[in-house]
């Protein structure tokens, strides 16, 4: 005579992190591991929100007693930045906020929705556009040469 629990064989877990294949990316991939688990949870730090992309690797933590809660915990980074210790880039290779001792740098294309303000010396090393209207308060300078009015 045996004794069952839940209705069977008791195959307890426990929870176990390991490594996957993202075989559908967005913020409900599915994951290859054992075997495809679906809709998995994304985690990351409060704040940053990431899909990660069909074919990446990730670390995968299957909680609950039968590894029924699975979990997107990161990706293997193969980073197309040269990092020192202690920077940071968040973003893909196209456009990306890369953060080091020196600075912030913001790369690529940069939309404002909302209002920019900037406190201290603006340099505009390039073309600047602008569809709408342009208030300015205080002095004007276009290639060293104070411009006022029309």
């Amino acid at each position: 005579m045996w004794i069952s629990r839940r209705g069977g064989i008791s195959k307890e877990r426990n929870g176990i992190a390991g490594m996957g294949r993202v075989t559908i990316g967005g913020q409900a991939p599915a994951v290859q591991t054992e075997g495809e688990l679906r809709r998995t949870t994304v985690l990351g730090p409060a704040g940053y929100y990431w899909a990660p992309k069909a074919g990446a690797d990730a670390m995968v933590l299957q909680a609950g007693d039968l590894g029924e809660d699975a979990c997107l915990v990161g990706l293997k980074q193969d980073s197309p930045f040269q990092l020192r210790p202690g920077e940071i880039a968040i973003g893909t290779p196209e456009s990306y906020i890369y953060i080091s001792p020196q600075g912030i740098a913001l790369c690529g294309n940069v939309f404002v929705s909302g209002k920019l303000e900037v406190e201290g010396e603006l340099v505009v090393d390039g073309e600047l556009s602008a569809s709408e209207l342009v208030n300015l308060n205080g002095a004007v300078y276009i290639n060293h040469i104070f411009q006022v009015g029309d």
